[in-house]
Order: C-alpha cells, then sequence, then structure tokens
C-alpha cells in the first residue's frame, strides 16, 4: 500500500469519526443528523479508496505494456 492510498483510506476515517464526534457531543437531532451523515460519507470514501486499492493489481497488469516503446506511444496525448 502507498502513502497516497493509506492517506486517502484515513481521510474517510478521520471524516466518519469526526461525524461521530459532532453526533454524541451535541445531542439534538439536527447534529445527530450532521453527524450521521458525515459517518455516511466518511464511510463511502473510506471504501471507495479501499476497493481501488485491493483491485489496483488487476487495473495496472490490465494497462501493463511490457514494450516501453509501445508504452511510451500508447501514453502520448
Amino acid at each position: 500500500m502507498t502513502k497516497s492510498e493509506f492517506l486517502k483510506q484515513y481521510k474517510g476515517m478521520l471524516v466518519g469519526a469526526i461525524g461521530v464526534f459532532i453526533g454524541f457531543t451535541f445531542r439534538n437531532p439536527v447534529m445527530f443528523g450532521v453527524g450521521f451523515f458525515l459517518v455516511c460519507v466518511g464511510y463511502i470514501l473510506h471504501m471507495r479508496a479501499y476497493i481501488r486499492y485491493i483491485y489496483s493489481d488487476k487495473i495496472r497488469a490490465k494497462n501493463y505494456e511490457p514494450d516501453p516503446i509501445k508504452r511510451m506511444l500508447r501514453n502520448r496525448k
């Protein structure tokens, strides 16, 4: 796991933790809703990064071109 992939997952967990903190610190229905929303957003961010990390090997393998000249020509924009 690269540092970038770890930080993307960590960002989702941090947003979820802030949501839990807000939801249980300010005990009224509006802030609980805001906290629940942040937990959902954090979960989505975390799982999206985690799923991309799991499938990154397959994505790299599919796009891998062993010949460096063909790879350079294909990646040229």
